[in-house]
């Protein structure tokens, strides 16, 4: 599962500006956090970017933030 709310939470952002890193709704950014939805691979992309870290630890494939 994706570690973005966990990730969001640690860089102090909301839902709603995640929304506008993907240019999306807050409600959408919530559903990708719940696993109801998915992001596509640019979305991945821009968020790892955006949030500074790394695209192992954001799939969930990697313990450490880059970060930590």
């Amino acid at each position: 599962m994706l570690k973005l709310k966990e990730i969001r939470e640690n860089r102090g952002l909301t839902q709603e500006q995640v929304g506008k890193i993907l240019d999306v709704t807050r409600s959408q950014v919530s559903r990708y956090e719940t696993g109801q939805r998915m992001l596509n691979q640019q979305q991945i992309i821009d968020l790892v970017k955006a949030l500074n870290t790394t695209a192992d630890y954001f799939l969930g494939l990697a313990e450490h933030d880059k970060e930590q």
